[in-house]
């Protein structure tokens, strides 16, 4: 859970960024 958490926060900053 904590894995899938991060994966996707590390995507929405990610399209965040962009």
């Amino acid at each position: 859970l904590t894995s899938d958490l991060s994966a996707i926060e590390n995507i929405i900053l990610g399209l965040l960024r962009s």
